[in-house]
Formats: C-alpha cells, structure tokens, sequence
C-alpha cells in the first residue's frame, strides 16, 4: 500500500504533465489564430468570440464541454483550410 506522500508526489507529477500539455497546446493555438488573424481578419473576430464562449465561466459550468470545445476547433480548422488553398 501506498503511503500519503507517494500519492502526493504521483499527483503533482500528473498535474505537471497536465500543465506542460496545456502550455504546448495554448502556444499552438496562438500561433494559429496569429495566422488566421493576418490572413482572415473577418473570421478571426468569429473565432475569438466563439472561443470567449467555450472559455467564458467553466467554473460555473464546472468544464468546458467536449462538444463546445470540438466546435471551436472545428471552426480553427476550417479557416487553416481555407487560408491553405
């Protein structure tokens, strides 16, 4: 059995794993969007409102819904697509 202190540490070690995914996948969204910005200034307004909405209150939604955030990167990638031909 495991005492307290190897859960804790086995924990912090998931959360860091967590963090540095979500770090990695921030700066690709950025980097995204920056390009969508400089290519589709129309759509860049459309993809920062919906994404305002997806990340508006989790909290009180408790998460971010996997279907609301399926939605914001399909519109991500539509528009990459579009910029791409």
């Amino acid at each position: 059995m495991r005492t307290q202190e190897e859960i804790n540490q086995q924990l912090i070690s998931e959360i860091d794993s967590l963090s540095q995914q979500v770090t990695i996948a921030a700066v690709a969204l950025s980097a995204a969007f920056q390009e969508i910005t400089l290519l589709h200034p129309d759509i860049s307004q459309r993809i920062l409102t919906n994404f305002q909405n997806v990340f508006k209150n989790p909290a009180a939604e408790g998460k971010v819904t996997a279907e609301r955030a399926k939605d914001l990167l399909a519109l991500i990638e539509g528009t990459l697509t579009r910029s791409s031909k």
